[in-house]
């Protein structure tokens, strides 16, 4: 009868969908299980692509940087679980044509999920393993490049990624507008300051900056070297989007701060940054990485400082407390002019420390620019109160309390 023929027909369609359909999924299986066994051999080359992805890289900067690589290529992993596209030996050029930067390696990671859905925005990238200047001018400005031949060449390229981070979206205002992951990873950076003539080298740097609630989160894992041996340091940091401002937490174990002169806010006695230290440092920084502010809670064998400073355009405001070694205490003096002075001296003839630890409060201001200090505080268990004053080199201790 007509409705058993139609009733067969309809079966039969489905039947023959369902095994058409069927045979797509395997098909596209076993593509995806060769391609898959391939790539975890060796990356794929995708050089026919290069061009098309030259093309949108130029229209996402906005044709401001011509982007050009020797090489493309597929590799199952970017080492974070996504898949990787590799350009391999990428250099920016202005719009000149004249390079500005150049970096070894930059893997674009993709989300296999998300690439079903036909979303191709990478998830994570990941730049390996550059090398980067950072030099503070006698001017104050900044040079900043990477892998370029002369300092400064890649400013544009900083003040770009400055400008894409105090816009950067909300996480909340959802996925497709978050800025992806950025790894830098196994980096060489040099940080140097042209007044002081000093340099610090940074080796292996693996940097992470990633999407936050308040802005932009960045993550430090990075060896220093230092006059005496290099040290670990992890520091966490956070760039507010809302008002543009830097936190960033610095942890360190068994460093002496000498090494890290070319980044300190103003100049210290020897005999205080020569003692290794552990602790952790809290700076507030403005964008141009300006301190503003810092916490600090330091301790070592000879020296154990705690406090807060504050600095302005004018003054460098302290507020500190502790305890150092009756050895740090003569060599701090030792390393001024003037000593410690004659009062100061016979109150540590005079006292019942013992060679202990002597305890110590201190606040008051640097003049950054008279170069000049007001300190006041307390010293020893009996609070004996004293006096540092005069110029930063050169300094007066006192204790104007007879004894």
């Amino acid at each position: 009868p007509p409705v058993m023929n139609k009733s067969a027909t309809r079966r039969g369609i489905r039947k023959y969908t369902l095994f058409v359909l069927g045979g797509a999924l395997a098909v596209a299986v076993l593509t995806a299980a060769a391609l898959t066994a391939r790539l975890a051999v060796a990356p794929i080359s995708i050089a026919f692509f290069g061009p098309s992805l030259r093309e949108s890289l130029g229209a996402a900067v906005y044709y401001a940087y011509d982007i050009k690589f020797d090489h493309l290529e597929l590799r199952w992993s970017d080492g974070y679980g996504n898949l990787g596209v590799a350009m391999i030996g990428v250099r920016v050029a202005d719009y000149s044509l004249r390079d500005i930067a150049t970096v070894p390696e930059i893997v674009a990671g993709l989300s296999l999920g998300k690439m079903i859905g036909g979303n191709m925005k990478p998830v994570a990238i990941t730049v390996v393993p550059p090398k980067i200047r950072w030099i503070k001018t006698a001017g104050g400005a900044i040079k900043f490049d990477i892998g370029a031949k002369e300092p400064g060449d890649s400013g544009k390229i900083l003040e770009d990624f400055l400008i894409t981070m105090a816009s950067a979206p909300d996480p909340e205002e959802g996925s497709e507008k978050i800025l992806p992951d950025m790894r830098i990873v196994d980096a060489d950076i040099e940080i140097g300051i042209e007044l002081e003539n000093s340099t610090l080298h940074v080796l292996d740097a693996d940097i992470l900056i990633a999407p936050h609630a308040a802005g932009v989160r960045s993550v430090f894992e990075l060896v220093i070297e230092t006059t005496s041996q290099p040290v670990h340091i992890s520091a966490e940091g956070l760039y507010r989007t809302k008002d543009q401002r830097i936190e960033l937490t610095v942890n360190f174990v068994d460093l002496a701060l000498d090494g890290l002169g070319a980044i300190l806010p103003v100049p210290l006695p020897s005999a205080i940054i020569r003692e290794p230290l552990s602790g952790a440092i809290q700076l507030d920084m403005d964008k141009f990485f300006a301190v503003k502010a810092a916490n600090f809670d330091l301790s070592g064998d000879a020296l154990s400082l705690a406090g807060q400073a504050r600095m302005d355009a004018k003054l460098l405001s302290l507020d500190i407390h502790g305890s150092l070694a009756e050895s740090s205490l003569r060599a701090l003096g030792d390393g001024w002019p003037s000593g410690l002075g004659p009062r100061f001296e016979a109150w540590l003839a005079s006292s019942d420390h013992a060679g202990g630890a002597i305890a110590l409060t201190l606040a008051g201001s640097v003049n950054r620019f008279e170069q000049t200090v007001h300190l006041s505080g307390t010293i020893g268990a009996s609070k004996t109160p004293f006096t540092v004053s005069g110029l930063t080199d050169s300094p007066v201790v006192d204790i104007p309390a007879e004894l």
